[in-house]
C-alpha cells in the first residue's frame, strides 16, 4: 500500500510501535472468531471483565493499532471473484505532464 506524503509527515509525529501482550492478543483473536460478540460475551469467554476488554480495545484504537471495524465481503459471493486496483495514469494526463515538463 502506498503512503501519501501528508500521511508520512503525520505518521512521523504520531506513529510508534504498539506492543501487544498476551491479553491483547487473546482479545483480538476472540474478536476475530466472534465479531458480533459483546464485551460481556468476550469477557466471559476469556475470563476477563468487560471493563478490561473495553480499556484494552480503547488503548489499541488510541494508538492506531486497531483498524476500523469492518464487515468484509467475499467478492466471489456477489459474482466478483477478483478484486483489482488500477493505478495507471490516463494517457491525457501523461501528455499534459509531458507538455508541462513534468513527465519523463
Amino acid at each position: 500500500m502506498q503512503m501519501l506524503a501528508s500521511e508520512a509527515l503525520n505518521c512521523a509525529n504520531v506513529c510508534h510501535m504498539y506492543s501487544l501482550d498476551s491479553v491483547d492478543a487473546h482479545i483480538l483473536l476472540a474478536r476475530d472468531e466472534a465479531q458480533e460478540a459483546s464485551l460481556i460475551e468476550l469477557g466471559n469467554r476469556l475470563g476477563l471483565s468487560r471493563n478490561t476488554i473495553h480499556a484494552r480495545l480503547k488503548r489499541l484504537r488510541e494508538h492506531r493499532a486497531l483498524g476500523a471495524p469492518s464487515s468484509a465481503l467475499d467478492p466471489a459471493s456477489v459474482g466478483r471473484p477478483l478484486l483489482a486496483f488500477d493505478d495507471r495514469i490516463p494517457m491525457r494526463s501523461r501528455q499534459l505532464e509531458h507538455r508541462n515538463g513534468n513527465g519523463g
